[in-house]
């Protein structure tokens, strides 16, 4: 049951709580991140008057706080969560990444008229190529003509169709909600990138801000570290040249196998956005990402000429198998 009221000293007890989880994470990033998290959803509580509502937002303060002592724990699914709040993969910072390429300096919206006349959205590059990319995406894809004019656009808004022929035009404010509709609802299915090369500084923000970006994924890179290392060496090797075994040691990834392998799957749903030689947006996937257990064909990024070329050996080899036994059956 839910509280009647929440006293003071019960919010103290709660922030000293969440500050003494958020301390426990194993990377600096996120212990400072969780700690102004803290801070804003105690103020959140204590703003509110009324006791109904500070009863409230006390419960799912609580409930954040029981996912970080999980993810403290060892937890998958909680640290995973707590690594998509940190890096932008859902919450706040997730629109405040995406706000830049929803709405560009270069490009804006038609004014708002009357009815007769209503505004639709505009698409940036960046956001179309992050809408048929499988690598920014949970769900499967669009297709490069579903976007525009959208799938979910019935065929009346076409003036020349038959449907407009026979029950008349689709109405202009209902063409608009359809369009503005289906644009926020793909959106939300979007995985924001962290980094981009070659930014293009009418749909970007201001350079400090690009440069704050850069360092969380440069951060999120050193925490995995390289994935090749140099073969092991004999104590004989170490105790020659002691001063470059300590250079090679000296590594900023993290020391938990664990953590760097949450971090991996962490990447993997971090695109990277680049631009080609004539300006349009590219979207790739980081070279230290992998794979999660989910295999399902939505989730898995479409197979390069090489990895087709590994896929179709066994089954050549096969072949030749099979007609060397057709041969020597004949033969005999």
């Amino acid at each position: 049951m839910r509280p009647a009221s929440v006293s003071p000293a019960s919010v103290r007890s709660l922030y000293r709580t969440y500050l003494r989880q958020s301390n426990a994470l194993p990377h600096v990033y996120l212990r400072l991140f969780f700690r102004v998290i803290a801070r804003d959803a105690v103020e959140k509580i204590l703003s509110f008057h009324a006791p109904t509502l500070r009863a409230r937002n006390f419960e799912t303060v609580l409930k954040s706080i029981k996912k970080l002592i999980r993810a403290n724990a060892g937890d998958e699914h909680a640290f995973q969560h707590i690594l998509d709040l940190a890096y932008g993969r859902k919450g706040k910072l997730k629109w405040e990444l995406l706000e830049p390429m929803l709405h560009p300096k270069g490009l804006s919206t038609l004014p708002k008229i009357p009815a007769e006349k209503p505004s639709y959205p505009v698409i940036s590059e960046e956001i179309k190529a992050l809408l048929i990319s499988p690598y920014s995406r949970r769900t499967k894809p669009l297709d490069p003509n579903d976007i525009e004019p959208p799938r979910t656009l019935p065929e009346r808004a076409n003036v020349l169709s038959k449907d407009a022929m026979l029950f008349g035009p689709l109405s202009k404010r209902r063409e608009a909600n359809i369009r503005r509709r289906f644009f926020d609802i793909e959106t939300k299915k979007l995985l924001p990138p962290l980094r981009s090369s070659t930014v293009r500084s009418s749909s970007f923000p201001p350079r400090s801000h690009l440069d704050a970006i850069s360092a969380l994924h440069d951060n999120l890179q050193a925490t995995i570290g390289p994935l090749g290392r140099s073969p092991t060496r004999t104590r004989r090797e170490r105790l020659s040249a002691p001063e470059e075994y300590k250079a090679e040691n000296q590594e900023e990834r993290h020391s938990s196998r664990w953590i760097r392998r949450r971090f991996r799957a962490l990447i993997s749903r971090v695109p990277e956005l680049s631009y080609g030689a004539k300006g349009t947006p590219v979207v790739q996937p980081s070279p230290l990402s992998f794979l999660t257990k989910s295999t399902s064909p939505k989730q898995m990024p479409e197979a390069d000429p090489s990895t087709l070329a590994w896929l179709q050996l066994p089954t050549l080899n096969t072949n030749k198998i099979k007609t060397r036994t057709q041969q020597k059956s004949t033969d005999s």
